[in-house]
């Protein structure tokens, strides 16, 4: 009999009840709506990386700007409660919100960054070419510079030329990788200070200007800022919010230097007035 009531409850014939839950369990065991404790930055820049922190992240499906829907697909995932993403070029000022596997969570007010190091004015999106110089060897390899706190950091590209007399079918070495995240491509530079990784467009050699940072365990994800302002590479801390910075020394070498980068870092002291 107990089995019969149970039954008929369950259909809401002796209650009206339209869901059913045991019998044994008046708890609810879905997850949640998803709710937003923590965005760094504290606000929205088109074009460069948002990271989320908060609650019943586990199931979600998109997140809801104003004005676009970023699907799961372009999720860069740090944690289980943690998500970030490129904000779209064209995002207005307004709301955001996320929505799992049970609805739409509440919305949170977010505003353009108009000011600050990396703001909605400076991003830098289709970056061509990041080659700085090259190096006077035999396979004339490319290389591009950033500094840090005043240092050097030197970063090889890959060869233009295999060197005239070499063995049929040989190659100079290429010395970056390619890794795919969320969906899109990525050179990935080694560096022993900071690993870069510079997003591709679709299709194409050139990059979106987004740039994941990687120093001592910490990802900071950012942006390059446009070349009128300076050129730097601009990134958060998905774990704190901290700010990285690599200044770009200059647009180009300086004329006619085809040497090695630590000669130049030498010679020209590029990083000295970079902060």
């Amino acid at each position: 009999m107990k089995a019969l009531y149970h039954l008929l409850v369950c259909f809401g014939l002796l209650t009206g009840l339209t869901t059913c839950k045991d019998r044994d369990n008046d708890s609810d065991s879905a997850e949640p709506l998803a709710v937003i404790e923590t965005a760094i930055p504290n606000g929205l820049i088109p074009g460069s990386a948002l990271t989320l922190k908060g609650r019943n992240f586990l199931t979600v499906t998109s997140v809801k700007l104003a004005n676009t829907t970023i699907p799961a697909s372009d999720f860069i995932r740090t944690a289980p409660d943690e998500l970030s993403f490129k904000v779209p070029m064209g995002t207005t000022a307004g709301k955001i919100c996320v929505v799992n596997q049970n609805g739409q969570g509440e919305w949170k007010d977010m505003a353009l960054i108009t000011s600050g190091v990396l703001t909605a004015d400076n991003v830098g999106v289709n970056v061509g070419s990041l080659v700085q110089g090259y190096y006077s060897d035999a396979c004339s390899p490319q290389w591009f510079m950033y500094c840090l706190n005043g240092s050097c950091l030197i970063y090889r590209r890959h060869t233009r030329t295999v060197p005239v007399g070499a063995p049929a079918g040989a190659t100079c070495e290429k010395y970056y990788s390619v890794e795919q995240i969320s969906g899109s491509s990525y050179e990935v530079y080694p560096n022993e200070k900071v690993t870069l990784k510079f997003e591709l467009k679709k299709n194409s050699q050139e990059y979106t200007g987004m740039v994941i940072m990687v120093m001592n365990g910490t990802t900071f994800l950012g942006n390059m800022v446009k070349k009128a302002s300076g050129g730097s590479i601009i990134g958060y801390s998905v774990a704190d919010g901290q700010t990285l910075k690599l200044c770009n020394p200059y647009p180009n070498p300086p004329s006619g230097f085809y040497g090695q980068p630590a000669q130049l870092c030498a010679e020209f002291k590029p990083c000295t007035n970079c902060q």
